[in-house]
Order: structure tokens, then C-alpha cells, then sequence
């Protein structure tokens, strides 16, 4: 079994001069179409020579630990 999609919904974008923060959610699917994880995501984004690129990401899920 592995990950074969992510889909990501953007719920937030706040643009400050070359900075951009992007709030959103993510949901990751195994080979058999199963969900495997669903969470939450934070990307800065930073603009240089006109391309916004990728700056810092973070993301935790929102299912349970398993019982130990």
C-alpha cells in the first residue's frame, strides 16, 4: 500500500507584499482508493523575480494517534 493521491483544498490566502500564507486542508489516498490521513496544512509562500515560490510548509494531521 502507498500514498497514489493527494488533494488539497485551499480555505485561506493572505497576501502581504512578498509573503504569502496559504491555510488549507489535505487528504491523502492508498492505491486502493481508501483514505490513508486527512489534516491540516500552513505554506509560506515568498515572491521573487516574479514567481511565488514555496518559502516554508507545515502540516498535522487530524485523525487520532492509534492506542498504544
Amino acid at each position: 500500500m502507498g500514498i497514489k493521491q493527494l488533494k488539497l483544498k485551499s480555505r485561506e490566502v493572505e497576501e502581504l507584499q512578498d509573503t504569502a500564507i496559504e491555510l488549507g486542508t489535505y487528504t491523502l489516498l492508498g492505491s486502493d482508493g481508501q483514505q490513508i490521513d486527512q489534516g491540516k496544512y500552513l505554506v509560506v509562500w515568498k515572491e521573487q523575480n516574479g514567481q511565488w515560490r514555496l518559502h516554508q510548509d507545515i502540516w498535522n494531521t487530524s485523525l487520532p494517534a492509534p492506542a498504544q
